[in-house]
């Protein structure tokens, strides 16, 4: 009886074996490659809402430089382009004593036509003191 003697009557376990391990290791691979591309996605979309949200309060603070020069007839503007994206911002007067509401919005394009937006709006109010503008911020809100 030689040294395979005892496996004769399992030829066809080596195969299923290795099958099995195979199979497994598939199908882990298959798992871990699933999950890295969701946590890719995920991990962008948060990257182009944070690009979104920062054009957005870029488009404010332009708003609000703007809108503190004196004699300032700013009224917004549209699609202007920054890094990565764009920003829009629309100014409305809420009453005759100086109250705007500042809308902004920032856009940014991603990857296969996506497009991530974020509106930010600010309520302030503009005084006129000599030749002196003041700019008191009120209010701010992201507006979703």
């Amino acid at each position: 009886m030689g040294r395979w003697g005892n496996l004769k009557g399992e030829r066809g376990t080596a195969l299923i074996l290795i099958t099995a391990v195979f199979s497994s290791l598939f199908v882990l691979i298959g798992v871990s490659m699933t999950r890295g591309s969701s946590e890719y996605f995920l991990a962008n979309r948060s990257y182009l809402n944070d690009v979104a949200f920062n054009l957005a309060e870029a488009g404010v603070e332009k708003a609000l430089y703007e809108v503190s020069k004196p004699g300032s007839d700013y009224r917004g503007e549209k699609e202007t382009p920054l890094g990565r994206g764009i920003f829009s911002v629309t100014l409305r007067p809420l009453d005759p004593a100086g109250s705007l509401e500042i809308l902004a919005t920032g856009t940014v394009q991603g990857p296969q036509s996506t497009q991530v937006e974020k509106k930010l709006r600010v309520l302030v109010q503009v005084e006129d003191k000599d030749s002196a503008r003041k700019v008191i911020v009120r209010a701010r809100q992201v507006v979703f």
